[in-house]
């Protein structure tokens, strides 16, 4: 029996289907522009009708969103619609509500899993499973947990002061690469007791460290075309991109570096200090097929972690390590009170100074807040979701589902908190504002899907400024501020 439509030939059922998604698109557009909740928001005409308007940016322009937010804000205001159900703001008031500690908020599925860390503490949505998650990895970022960790912070920095004190006065040196050498030596001998001594590489330019760094064109890729990522990972390596290609060399050396420890706890243990992962692996018994065995952590859940924690220890530290620098370098005046603090207090510099006195140090604290307000290490938006109620955001009723967001950037050079926010001005941070100021820093983003690791942050960054700047005597090189 036959289910065709009696005269109907396949270009009439071809022009129906054809009708059919036309007036399926219509409807949707028509609903984006004139019914949609939202619709009263100002922003382009096209992004509150496609998401593909922000992917446009993070594809072709090489994640240019961010610098286009700045020229929509000038154009329509504080609050924007940048995609059909979704607001960008740029108020701080709008950033302490969206990021508060009593937030509800939960983060956006659809941006996080770009990441591939939907088992990790950054990557899960539901609100109960990141706390749990987060509550096992605090007690590793505690400031007891850091200072019992500074012998192998100090170890990494000296390693990287005698590399760099090794070249020739005349040799350049990409301090880019140098930091991120550092900070992923570091994470990497936290979680795993041992690293691959990127910093000994020459040039630190380490294979590893290399791939590492090339990741967020593929997470772009990964956000916008979901599918792409099933691609990747089913195609031969030889018939992907550098980029790819990078990215699943990355999952590879961690899986390798997780399977290890899972197969030899043992060898953790006879490190005689706890690192990240003998911790997890106290929670996680697991079979051998990979399967976590009652509530305990999974193989794929230990892999995402040490995926998150890697990246998030990396990127973020070394990009404040390497503009702060070069702002102390740029500025004669701030360099030179750095040292007089730093020759006053350390007077022996071949001399290990503890950790505990370096924090102390008034003008170097300046120098580290001002570098994190500056960098904006983490520049992308970071969307949450409201609900489960509806909120009012800077007068404007926000309806449950809706994604907002607003980057640091927006927060860090707003000229009504920061004088002058394009300069590099340590003072800022030691008058009379100080406590004010400081509630409106935000590098480790706010609330409760806050960045865990902070002490761990700190750590890294008032030993690497000290030792760098007492010990070594370094010059800008063909570097100029944009």
């Amino acid at each position: 029996m036959s289910s065709s439509i009696p005269g109907a030939t396949f270009r009439d059922l071809l022009w129906l289907s054809f009708a059919s998604a036309s007036c399926a698109v219509a409807g949707t557009l028509l609903w984006r522009l004139f019914l949609h909740p939202l619709r009263k928001v100002p922003g382009p005409i096209l992004a509150a009708t496609t998401g593909w308007y922000t992917a446009y940016f993070d594809l072709l322009k090489d994640g240019g969103f961010v610098e286009h937010l700045e020229e929509l804000h000038r154009i329509y205001g504080a609050v924007i619609r940048i995609g059909p159900n979704e607001l960008h703001f740029n108020d701080p008031k709008a950033f302490l509500a969206i990021y508060s500690n009593s937030s509800t908020f939960t983060k956006d599925y659809y941006f996080y899993r770009c990441f591939q860390q939907d088992e990790s503490s950054f990557g899960m949505t539901n609100f109960l499973e990141a706390k749990a998650r987060r509550e096992l990895l605090l007690p590793m970022f505690s400031r007891r947990a850091i200072l019992r960790l500074e012998d192998v912070i100090r170890e990494k920095v000296d390693e990287l002061v005698c590399q760099l004190a090794s070249y020739s006065s005349s040799h350049a040196v990409d301090m880019t690469l140098a930091f991120r050498a550092l900070t992923l030596d570091i994470i990497m001998a936290y979680c795993f007791g041992h690293c691959d001594d990127t910093i000994k590489a020459p040039e630190f330019r380490h294979p590893f460290l290399l791939a590492q760094a090339t990741r967020a064109p593929v997470c772009w890729l990964f956000r916008h075309i979901p599918i792409s990522k099933f691609l990747i990972q089913a195609s031969p390596r030889r018939w992907l991109r550098a980029e790819p290609q990078a990215f699943e060399s990355v999952r590879d050396r961690i899986a390798a570096q997780v399977d290890e420890v899972i197969a030899d706890q043992a060898a953790l243990e006879d490190l005689g200090r706890r690192t990240i992962f003998s911790h997890l692996l106290i929670h996680s018994q697991i079979n051998e097929n990979g399967k976590a065995l009652s509530n305990s952590l999974s193989r794929t859940s230990l892999l995402q972690e040490a995926c998150n924690l890697v990246s998030a220890g990396v990127d973020t530290t070394a990009n404040t390590c390497t503009v702060g620098l070069f702002m102390i370098l740029h500025n004669t005046d701030v360099h030179r009170k750095l040292i007089e603090e730093l020759c006053e207090a350390w007077p022996a510099p071949q001399q290990s100074m503890p950790y505990e006195k370096i924090e102390k140090l008034p003008y170097l604290t300046a120098v580290i807040k001002e570098s994190l307000r500056i960098s904006n290490s983490v520049v992308t938006p970071l969307p949450r979701v409201v609900g489960p109620q509806s909120a009012t955001i800077l007068g404007v009723c926000v309806p449950a589902g809706t994604t907002v967001s607003m980057g640091q950037p927006f927060l860090h050079f707003n000229s009504d908190i920061f004088e002058s926010p394009e300069a590099f001005m340590p003072e800022r941070w030691m008058g009379e504002h100080l406590g004010e100021l400081d509630s409106y820093l935000a590098p480790f983003s706010r609330g409760p899907r806050s960045c865990p690791a902070t002490n761990l942050a700190w750590c890294e960054l008032y030993m690497s400024f000290a030792t760098i700047i007492r010990k070594l005597h370094l010059k800008v090189y063909e570097t100029t501020r944009l």
